[in-house]
């Protein structure tokens, strides 16, 4: 679940994807030992999870988040300026469309991994519904390219623990999260969770490119060279 912070006005629909704002998506992030500790062991479980038979994944993937939560996140305030010409009601009414909520959090490392988590249970969701997707196994290695980014921008490499799935505890997942594997999915659920993954790939973009734009300037051209890979 997902925690409003104290004295927060806007509430929480569990079922919504949350992602921080463009603002909020730095280059790296610097993390106290215990959420780097959660957030590594996480990255990991998943990305040993995408590796397995995909009747599994989604089990597996739930019980990986609730090693994740409570996450407490922060409504964003009215006059929010996104940047843009868009306007903080614009932004608004396409997230309560799209089942999406943007918000900032008191731990972003947890929110991200968490909003990968969500987009891809929903790519799975679509992807076992609809068969015929010829862009699934892309789609696969774009969640585990993105995946190998935010340890990066975490920095979670010098975390070096063995990290073995133990399938039968996570396989017992929180029922809020259980995806419904429906065979006759509506053109409309299928688009929005399509635009999840969308959004969360557009995310690991903006990570990606600030990252290889701080690698330009600090002369640093093979990390560049990573991350500009990384955003092809």
């Amino acid at each position: 679940m997902f925690l409003l912070n104290t004295g927060a006005s806007m509430p929480l629909n569990l079922g919504n994807l949350c992602l921080l704002p463009p603002q909020d998506l730095l280059s790296s992030y610097s993390l106290s030992q215990p959420v780097a500790i959660q957030v590594h062991q996480a990255l990991a479980q998943f990305q040993q999870a995408l590796s397995g038979e995909e009747s599994l994944q989604a089990n597996i993937i739930n019980g990986v988040l609730q090693q994740l939560i409570p996450v407490t996140v922060i409504p964003l305030a009215k006059e929010f300026s996104t940047d843009t010409n868009l306007k903080y009601q614009q932004v608004q009414e396409f997230d309560r469309y799209m089942e999406v909520q943007h918000v900032k959090a008191e731990e972003p490392a947890k929110l991200i991994v968490t909003s990968l988590f969500r987009a891809y249970l929903g790519f799975l969701e679509i992807s076992i519904g609809l068969t015929f997707n010829p862009n699934q196994a892309s789609v696969k290695s774009g969640f585990k390219t993105y995946a190998f980014l935010l340890r990066r921008a975490f920095g979670l490499d010098k975390y070096n623990l063995i990290n073995n799935i133990d399938i039968e505890s996570l396989t017992n997942s929180h029922p809020s999260l259980n995806i419904d594997i429906n065979p006759t999915l509506s053109p409309l659920h299928v688009w929005k969770k399509g635009h999840w993954v969308f959004l969360v790939f557009s995310q690991a973009l903006i990570i990606s490119l600030n990252r290889f734009v701080a690698a330009i300037w600090n002369d640093q051209l093979d990390q560049a060279k990573v991350e500009l890979e990384t955003t092809t």
